[in-house]
């Protein structure tokens, strides 16, 4: 089974994400660290969610 889509200019994302929505930061982080253990590499965030900035600011 292929693990990625194929976007439209050739770019790749992983087929499973990590879902980021309805969860402040700071409860959220331990299991980001988790996930990023575990080999995700696709985190759902959207400026909704307001997990996008601290997601960056964290972990680049």
């Amino acid at each position: 089974m292929n693990e990625f889509f194929t976007l439209n200019d050739g770019s790749k994302i992983p087929k499973i994400g990590f879902g980021t929505y309805n969860e402040e930061f700071a409860d959220n982080k331990e299991a980001i660290l988790q996930a990023i253990d575990c080999g995700y590499r696709f985190f759902d965030t959207a400026s909704l969610y307001e997990t996008e900035r601290p997601l960056v600011k964290e972990y680049s």
